[in-house]
């Protein structure tokens, strides 16, 4: 047990209320985006069968949960990081912050060529991209985590920044191609308003103007007759 000044306590008492409590959020974040991703993939199958994004969610989501209950795992067994299963599970554990981002996002990808624009489908690359944790889930790397509290902040910083980033640019995107979207409809309703109202000029004109003018004039009276 750390004591009062230990640099571990002095770490934590240095660090403001988000940072130090970065693995409750990130983790919380990672559970609450698990289940909107496996409600989406069920919704999206039923209701969307003829698309590949509701399939394409299951594999999705297994790696997605299989990564953010690591940590749950790695508390969960009891291994002394030799031999070859330990060595797995510490490159599994690896895959961590920068690493898992670069995976995420790349997986996310297909969810947003979709051509026919699932809303539920972009949600969830958003929140796969999202749910990239900040914070190593090594036990082991706690103390030096929090000893070189500058590095680390500066770094953990930077990559919140990233994700944030990210996740406001793909966002603003959405948002300009719904935009583009409505002016193009507009501009197509005024212009078949204006197509449909020039027809009906034409056809108005031609009804008044030419249709009259074809028609034969009445014919004369007959002469009257001269009487005897």
């Amino acid at each position: 047990m750390a004591s009062e000044n230990s640099p571990l306590q002095e770490g934590k008492k240095d660090q403001n209320f988000i940072l130090r409590n970065i693995k409750i959020f990130s983790r919380t974040i990672g559970l609450m985006a698990l289940a909107v991703l496996w409600i989406s993939c069920v919704f999206i199958i039923r209701d969307h069968s003829g698309s590949y994004v509701g399939f394409y969610l299951i594999p999705i989501s297994t790696i997605v949960t299989f990564f953010e209950i690591t940590w749950i795992l790695d508390k969960s067994v009891c291994c002394v990081r030799e031999g070859c299963c330990c060595q797995v599970w510490s490159a599994i554990l690896y895959v961590d912050t920068w690493i898992k981002f670069l995976l995420y996002t790349a997986l996310s990808i297909p969810l947003f060529l979709a051509h026919d624009r699932i809303w539920l489908g972009i949600i969830s690359g958003i929140l796969t991209v999202s749910t990239c944790q900040t914070v190593s889930k090594n036990p082991h790397n706690d103390y030096h985590y929090l000893y070189q509290k500058t590095t680390t902040t500066n770094t953990t910083t930077i990559l919140i920044l990233i994700t944030t980033t990210t996740i406001i640019i793909i966002i603003i995107i959405i948002i300009i191609i719904i935009i583009i979207i409505i002016i193009i409809i507009i501009i197509i309703i005024i212009i078949i308003i204006i197509i449909i109202t020039v027809i009906v000029f034409i056809i108005r004109f031609i009804t008044i103007s030419i249709i009259p003018s074809t028609t034969p004039p009445p014919s004369p009276p007959p002469p009257l007759l001269p009487r005897a």
